[in-house]
């Protein structure tokens, strides 16, 4: 999850997961990322989500949507329906040029 999330549990999973990997001697891994959720760029106390790294996902987005679907109790209107989850990620991918994309934060990307 992200910070910038209004949902309590959220926050907390986001701190526990930075603070368990934070770099010792050596980090325990090489890649940190945190998802955008829908409610992450429509509104947050915290600030909103700003991406640094987008997935091309046009050849997957109705197949995203239908799994999304499997969930019947996060299905809900004015963020989390078909239409809405679409609209996201072709605005994302608009941002970078393409059709639709995922957005993601990056913390720690190690190579």
């Amino acid at each position: 999850p992200s910070v910038n999330s209004h949902h309590q549990d959220h926050i907390h999973v986001f701190k526990a997961c930075i603070a368990a990997l934070r770099p010792l001697n050596k980090p325990i891994t090489n890649v940190v990322i945190s998802y955008e959720a829908p409610e992450h760029s429509r509104w947050s106390a915290s600030g909103v989500f700003q991406p640094n790294l987008y997935i091309d996902i046009e050849k997957h987005l109705t197949r995203k949507i239908s799994a999304f679907y499997k969930y019947k109790s996060q299905v809900r209107a004015g963020g989390r329906d078909k239409h809405t989850i679409k609209n996201h990620a072709e605005y994302r991918g608009k941002e970078v040029g393409r059709k639709a994309c995922e957005a993601y934060f990056v913390h720690r990307l190690i190579k």
